[in-house]
């Protein structure tokens, strides 16, 4: 008996009028991704008797063909329009170039300190031409924009005593907006994010033990976030108002041998908009990890990682269909989760017959086979009842690496 659930498939002609439909097919998706990156980076250094000076250049180039179609896969997946007139979810062509020369100085005032004055020029160009856009319904996009921003930091690097050192820095943060901000309904145009970014902290290696903190604070400009789309279950992206992350983060390791170690490491987090008591989406207010790890170097290795993710939202802001701003609260909370991973492999050495290396691993993600919500999913489209992800369950994969001559 066949059990498969079916739910049909509607056709649809070219103007978007109903042609047909087959009550019991299989409706699915087919999906392409054709990804391309390359690049290169040009340096110079010179020595001088107070320190390096290094300049450069690095240059990036992404190329990304993706399109999505819906099909019947009882007539044997073949292309079924939608009430669009067309089989096609998106079809677009994202094509990214990033030039970034930079300069710094590593300037050795004394023996214990070292301070690293830079800067660097980001220019980012994206070009995006889209058959059909990812919005309903799907429609044609041809956009270019360039985004440029020169991005000075600082940095202080002390040595206290020999295996204990203190640090600070300061740097000025350039993002450009996500290609996602141009596949959905658009209230406003986006402008890129910028960050100052300070830290301080320290790291201390005595014997067997290894510990690091810091305190880290970020000032955000022109944040971008999500939103959802006044009269409709569609979320559109918006320069939501600043945004100040801060927070503690610790780590330690102690070798129990020279194989055979522990670890743990743990953040208090916080992140709210300007002003106001709502907290940034998506982001945890603390977490924590820990385990233990072995290296023979060549034989058995293994790790056990346990990591508690702590209570975030999943929604921190609506647009107001009045004034098209952004109206903030926080909304669909997600609470305390745990997962675990345990990975396991052995190296074999000189095995002969041109084997030099074989080395075969296993790794368990989820081992505990928890579902627990982990994030906001967005709203159903004809009810408007929230929607969430889950973790997913239990999974194993096998390697085998093998190395010969």
């Amino acid at each position: 008996r066949d059990t498969r659930r079916r739910h049909g498939v509607t056709f649809y002609n070219a103007a978007g009028k109903k042609v047909a439909t087959y009550a019991n097919d299989i409706p699915g998706k087919e999906a392409n991704a054709n990804y391309r990156t390359f690049g290169d980076t040009f340096r110079l250094t010179d020595s001088l008797s107070f320190g390096d000076i290094k300049a450069g250049v690095w240059y990036d180039r992404q190329l990304d063909h993706r399109h999505s179609e819906t099909i019947d896969w009882t007539q044997g997946a073949i292309w079924a329009p939608t009430k669009y007139g067309t089989a096609y979810s998106y079809k677009y062509r994202d094509l990214n170039t990033t030039w970034q020369p930079y300069a710094e100085l590593d300037w050795k005032v004394t023996p214990d300190l070292t301070l690293v004055p830079g800067v660097k020029v980001t220019s980012f160009t994206r070009d995006v031409e889209a058959l059909y856009n990812k919005t309903k319904p799907p429609a044609p996009l041809n956009y270019s924009e360039t985004y440029t921003e020169a991005q000075p930091s600082i940095a202080a690097h002390y040595t206290l005593q020999e295996g204990w050192t203190a640090y600070a820095q300061v740097a000025k943060g350039f993002l450009a907006p996500p290609i996602d901000v141009f596949q959905v309904t658009k209230i406003a145009s986006i402008k890129p994010e910028e960050t100052w970014n300070y830290q301080i902290g320290t790291a201390v290696q005595r014997g067997r033990w290894m510990v690091g903190v810091d305190a880290y604070y970020i000032d955000f400009s022109n944040y971008i976030s999500t939103s959802q789309v006044p009269g409709t279950t569609e979320t559109t992206f918006v320069n939501g108002a600043g945004v100040i992350y801060k927070g503690l983060e610790g780590e330690a390791q102690y070798a129990l041998t020279d194989a055979l170690s522990l670890y743990a490491n743990a953040s208090l987090n916080h992140a709210q908009y300007k002003n106001t008591s709502v907290w940034v989406a998506d982001t945890p207010q603390w977490m924590a990890t820990t385990g233990v790890m072995y290296d023979s170097r060549d034989g058995l290795y293994f790790s056990a990682i346990g990591k508690v993710v702590g209570p975030f939202y999943g929604q921190d802001n609506t647009t107001d269909a009045t004034t098209g701003q952004p109206d903030f609260a926080n909304a669909y909370r997600i609470h305390t989760g745990f997962t675990a991973d345990v990975s396991v492999g052995w190296r074999l050495k000189d095995l002969g017959y041109h084997l030099l290396d074989v080395t075969p691993s296993l790794k368990i993600g989820n081992l505990f086979d928890t579902h627990r919500i982990n994030g906001f999913a967005g709203t159903q489209s004809a009810t408007g009842q929230a929607l969430y992800w889950t973790t997913p369950g239990r999974s194993v994969f096998f390697n085998l690496s093998v190395t010969g001559w």
